[in-house]
């Protein structure tokens, strides 16, 4: 039998668009197969097509690239949930997910992002540079 995984999909725009309706559909076909698949969730927005698709979620606070409320929201949520795999979205979540994810010792999935295909000028996103 296949092992199940935990996977937590953070989705934490302002807006609905394109990649929160991937990484809900996404986390929707996961627990069609048995996994169990949570949405991490910041704007009410996103929470209305969260209920909508019937998915469990759980509010975290992400109001800045590095700062300590968003770590601390995040560490809360990995260590109530104990997820095998946290799924981000956006630039925000990759800074903040990605070095509380490692802190807390679990994996991370992260979907091709121009700040990953920008490896040779990791900076340039940041400053506005459009030739990164």
């Amino acid at each position: 039998m296949a092992r199940v995984l935990t996977v937590l999909f953070c989705v934490t725009s302002r807006d609905w668009g394109g990649t929160e309706k991937w990484a809900l559909e996404a986390a929707r076909s996961l627990s069609g197969r048995g996994h169990g698949a949570m949405a991490l969730w910041s704007h009410e927005r996103v929470l209305r097509q969260v209920e909508a698709r019937g998915l469990p979620a759980r509010r975290v606070w992400l109001p800045g690239d590095v700062n300590p409320i968003s770590f601390a929201s995040l560490a809360g949520a990995l260590r109530a949930e104990r997820p095998d795999v946290l799924v981000l979205t956006k630039q925000r979540e990759h800074w903040v997910g990605g070095l509380t994810a490692r802190l807390a010792g679990r994996p991370l999935g992260a979907p091709w992002s121009r700040w990953a295909s920008s490896r040779a000028r990791p900076w340039s996103w940041r400053s506005g540079d459009s030739r990164g």
